[in-house]
């Protein structure tokens, strides 16, 4: 995730009320586009912490710089700011023992955003956010105080089961809640409609960036729709690209995969074009040259009211 400060004012879309929370922002372009789909924390009355995809940092730089107004100042810190992730049932516990901050779940509920002073770093921000489903905290401080806190967090979760995981154990966990990652999922080519993130936005509100070209979208209607898929893969999970049929009619494609452990199934997240999504059986996915079993589930496979990551 690449950090970005802005100070000194707000941003259209872009200002949570509360200073203790955080706001899930979905960019569009001119087109009425995907181009971001960011984290926002209002840290104070005056400065606010966006996080996003790393890999789009320059154009969301060259979004700042078209349509902020003077009283914005907007600075790139992901040169000299790293993030930690902090994730499971225990990660409250392992949290606090790393802190004297009040982290409980009535002082620091969901959505929430902290300064806090942890061991080993002097200035950090903690969201109490989560891409694995589970309790979850992301933890951001300047990279000189990072190696420290890794060190520290682990002694804390020693005798709590805490270990170091990569990128494929959060595919894992965040297939099954359908959570969707930047350059896999979304991309600049998808409009809300497609990737139901339609239910986002205030349709009733007028003057935000891309429109027309929204409003144009949601009257035509999504050709795709976002949807989990579970399927028979037996020995071979989806790792995106495959393609999917429904009566030997291909209908769409898978945009990432994992097995699911949670649940003790394989699954993928993809588009199937709108007239062929139906509830249940009667698709196919065609991995490694074979086509395998699958069908559509209606929202998440694990933790569905996403009570986990609540309490």
């Amino acid at each position: 995730m690449a950090p970005l400060v802005g100070c000194g004012g707000c941003w259209r879309g872009a200002s949570p009320s509360d200073p203790a929370l955080s706001r899930c922002r979905r960019w569009l372009s001119e087109k009425g586009r995907l181009i971001g789909d960011l984290t926002v924390s209002k840290l104070d009355d005056g400065s606010y912490l966006l996080l996003g995809a790393g890999t789009m940092q320059g154009q969301h730089m060259r979004w700042f710089d078209a349509h902020k107004t003077p009283a914005v100042s907007v600075e790139n810190l992901s040169d000299g700011w790293s993030g930690l992730m902090l994730a499971g049932p225990n990660a409250r516990r392992i949290l606090a023992e790393v802190t004297h901050g009040d982290v409980s779940n009535d002082a620091f509920p969901f959505l929430s955003v902290r300064r806090m002073e942890l061991e080993a770093a002097t200035d950090a921000i903690v969201l109490r956010v989560s891409f694995s489903g589970e309790l979850g905290y992301e933890i951001y401080t300047p990279a000189m105080y990072q190696a420290g806190l890794f060190d520290a967090l682990l002694r804390a979760g020693a005798d709590l089961g805490l270990v170091p995981a990569g990128s494929r154990a959060l595919a894992s966990l965040r297939i099954e809640k359908a959570f969707k990652s930047w350059g896999l999922d979304l991309a600049p080519d998808y409009t809300v409609m497609e990737t139901g993130m339609d239910r986002f936005v205030d349709w009733k509100r007028s003057g935000f960036i891309g429109e027309e070209a929204a409003r144009g979208h949601r009257a035509q209607g999504a050709a795709e729709r976002f949807v989990t898929l579970s399927v028979e893969a037996d020995d071979a999970d989806c790792s995106g690209g495959e393609p999917v049929f429904r009566d030997d009619v291909y209908v769409g494609y898978v945009t990432s995969g994992a097995y699911g452990y949670a649940t003790n199934e394989s699954l993928a997240l993809g588009y199937l074009k709108s007239h062929a999504v139906g509830i249940g059986a009667g698709f196919q996915v065609e991995i490694n040259g074979k086509r395998r079993a699958a069908s559509v589930s209606d929202g998440p496979r694990y933790d569905p009211q996403g009570v986990r990551m609540r309490t």
